[in-house]
């Protein structure tokens, strides 16, 4: 972890010494070794160039920082957890909901952004541990957004409507979904498959988007599969024509979702867009190995879901408990 130093009182010194001959805050940011929001900060403690006293100032944060300290929750061994745990991708949010379900420790998510504010006020870079957002969805259909490329109908395709009630509902474990995502250019690509109620996570490379490449990459996990797939559900892309093949490799039932319905399949999505964290858009996947795929697959089989009360995907599908309890 990569943190600022804190001004000590000589740098206080230098700064009013530089800001009160009318150097500007870049400038003195620059000359002291530090980033110009600090400076900011500094000089917005006391209001100004006239009134900055450089021995006040420094009582002042030290006082400050010894106050603070002692009036947070979060100092200590919880402290440290909270730092481990977001270390490993965990947002605010994940990290309350583990603490009180595996730690007996009540602490809102509120509380940990604050601790993060403070961090950042004092120096402490830990806020860049927090996951950032992807940008904000356009609510129009696929075809609004994405101009399709002319492909041909796959054939003898079920519709989602006739799947099992289980797999809608989620009342039962087994029912997947399955998508692809794709690099610049349509030149590269992997296979996701996400299941449907422990939201459990598969990340396949491609040779191609080609739909022979997709049952080459299922063979190699085909056996291990089997006994957990009960249905798998799709969109109507090329890449899965061969359909009645993944089916009899996996012994289980394939349906299709309506065309310009990814809200159908919307726990593939979602999964779509938490790998996106990861690689991000215009990521070439051919430079990807399988094993990077199969470290950020368990990155997310082992990051506690809000949606399954904070356990696992791993600890709901297969009963393997978290790497961060062991």
């Amino acid at each position: 972890m990569t943190t600022y130093a804190q001004l000590t009182q000589a740098q206080r010194y230098q700064i009013h010494a530089l800001y009160t001959s009318g150097s500007c805050q870049a400038e003195i940011a620059r000359k002291i070794g530090v980033h110009r929001s600090t400076i900011c900060r500094e000089l917005r403690r006391l209001d100004g160039r006239n009134d900055y006293d450089p021995q006040k100032a420094h009582a002042q944060a030290v006082g400050f920082r010894v106050t603070a300290h002692n009036n947070s929750r979060i100092k200590g061994t919880l402290e440290a957890a909270i730092r481990v745990f977001l270390g490993i991708d965990f947002s605010p949010e994940q990290i309350a909901g583990v603490m009180k379900r595996f730690f007996g420790i009540s602490i809102s998510f509120q509380s940990i952004y604050r601790f993060l504010k403070r961090c950042y006020w004092y120096g402490d870079e830990l806020y860049k541990k927090l996951r950032i957002a992807g940008k904000r969805r356009s609510y129009i259909g696929n075809e609004g957004r994405h101009r399709k490329r002319r492909q041909a109908p796959v054939l003898n395709r079920i519709s989602i409507h006739e799947r099992p009630e289980e797999a809608n509902l989620r009342s039962q474990t087994g029912h997947w979904e399955i998508d692809t995502v794709i690099g610049p250019r349509h030149a590269s690509a992997i296979l996701t498959l996400t299941e449907r109620v422990s939201r459990y996570c598969i990340l396949l490379k491609l040779r191609s988007k080609q739909s022979q490449s997709v049952i080459d990459a299922l063979e190699e996990r085909a056996f291990g599969l089997r006994t957990k797939v009960r249905t798998i559900t799709s969109d109507n892309g090329s890449e899965f024509a061969k359909h009645q093949k993944i089916a009899d490799l996996l012994q289980c039932k394939f349906y299709f979702a309506d065309p310009y319905s990814a809200w159908q399949r919307g726990t593939n999505e979602n999964a779509n867009g938490l790998v996106r964290q990861y690689f991000p858009k215009h990521t070439d996947f051919n430079n990807i190995t399988q094993e990077e795929l199969d470290s950020v697959a368990f990155k997310l089989n082992n990051r506690p879901r809000k949606v399954l009360g904070f356990d696992t995907p791993a600890n709901v599908l297969w009963g393997l408990q978290p790497f961060w309890l062991k």
